[in-house]
Order: C-alpha cells, then structure tokens, then sequence
C-alpha cells in the first residue's frame, strides 16, 4: 500500500475477524500486504469502534480522533482522509 509508505509517521494495522488466521494469512500474502495483521478473535475490537463487516477502515489519531470508513475506500480516499487527520 503507497500510503503505508508516503506515511512513515502513521501506525498501519490490519485487523481480521469472523475468518480464521489461514485466510488473513493467505490475503496478506496474495496482496503483498507489509504492515501488521492481526487476529481478532473474540470481536472485540470490531465491537469497541462500531464495525459490522469487513473491510472497515478506522483512522485514530494521536489525539484520539476516531474517523471510521465501511467498505473499502479507494487509495486517493485514504490519501484524503489522512491528509485532513494530518491538518489537525
């Protein structure tokens, strides 16, 4: 992912729950992912910010500003949305 790269200064983590780890295993690889993954097995984390389904995207600043995208946004999306969370 472009963004992970052109944003040193941000903590990117993938977050996979409802599926077992063989398959976040198996997309991570397939898509080249370099950032960390993790499993959340319980749901409680999906839970604690208000996601229903996957993909969900949640940006947390170092404030503690919390923006959530449902779905899959599209790469100058993300690139948006971090710009305007780096204004603040």
């Amino acid at each position: 992912m472009r963004s992970a790269r052109q944003h040193p200064e941000i903590t990117f983590l993938g977050v996979v729950g409802k599926d077992d780890i063989g398959p976040m295993r198996d997309f991570v690889e397939n898509y080249g992912i370099e950032f960390p993954n993790l499993h959340d097995a319980d749901g409680g984390l999906w839970r604690h910010f208000g996601v229903l389904a996957q993909p969900a995207w949640i940006f947390v600043t170092a404030e503690g500003e919390i923006r959530s995208v449902a779905g899959a946004p599209s790469e100058s999306e993300v690139e948006r949305i971090l710009d305007a969370l780096a204004d603040h």
